[in-house]
């Protein structure tokens, strides 16, 4: 299940809410590309909030990585609400995106980072 809850009302500083519950996977692809092609044009600020993970792929990974490069092509802010799950992590290693325990590179063209997370 992917939930997107805007605060901020009329302020310069919208504060966006993904909770992404349980499956991160193909079949849900579409409604997380909405939940945050809808953050990206309403927030300035988007907090990734993960729960009871069960179930991650590569193209809910991509379209992660996808989007933090988007906020930041706009100067808008993208983070984890609090530290993400340690499926999530084992995902990310899996498909060589997550570089544990090593500093990210010089260049943030390969990589981006989201809360020490470097991807």
């Amino acid at each position: 299940m992917i939930e997107l809850k805007i605060k901020g009302g009329r302020s310069k500083t919208q504060l966006g809410v993904l909770t992404l519950r349980e499956k991160l996977t193909i079949e849900y692809a579409k409604d997380l590309k909405e939940g945050l092609l809808k953050a990206l044009e309403n927030t300035t600020r988007l907090e990734i909030k993960m729960e009871n993970m069960s179930e991650i792929d590569l193209t809910c990974l991509q379209l992660l990585c996808s989007a933090n490069r988007s906020f930041k092509a706009v100067d808008k802010e993208i983070a984890f609400a609090g530290e993400p799950p340690d499926l999530f992590k084992q995902a990310l290693l899996k498909a060589g995106l997550y570089r544990q325990g090593r500093p990210a590179p010089e260049s943030e063209d390969d990589y981006f980072r989201m809360n020490g997370l470097s991807l």
